[in-house]
């Protein structure tokens, strides 16, 4: 029994995600961006942590890729986020934008 709870999921580990939500310019979609904090950051010469992401919307008339740069301290917590081609927003606001397109 145990085998068929560790095959399907059940007891699965916590979503070790870190999540960020961008509107890239141009464009009324707001994309979910997911960061891996086991697997997506560099450690840094400085002993602080380093991602970077690059980020399409779906739609296909959006042509802009946002690019974000995302700085850590040696703790993993957030430092500074710098984004190109697009605008951090909320988590409200890519409900907002979730909620319109299913309406």
């Amino acid at each position: 029994m145990e085998f068929f709870r560790k095959l399907f999921g059940a007891g699965a580990p916590a979503d070790s995600g870190m999540y960020l939500y961008v509107k890239p310019n141009n464009c009324d979609e707001v994309v979910r961006v997911r960061l891996d904090t086991r697997n997506d950051f560099s450690l840094t010469d400085a002993g602080t942590y380093y991602a970077r992401k690059l980020v399409r919307a779906n739609d296909w008339r959006c042509n802009q890729t946002v690019e974000l740069e995302i700085t850590f301290d040696s703790q993993k917590r957030n430092h500074t986020t710098e984004v190109s081609n697009g605008t951090l927003v909320s988590a409200e606001d890519y409900d907002t934008w979730l909620a319109s397109q299913n309406s």
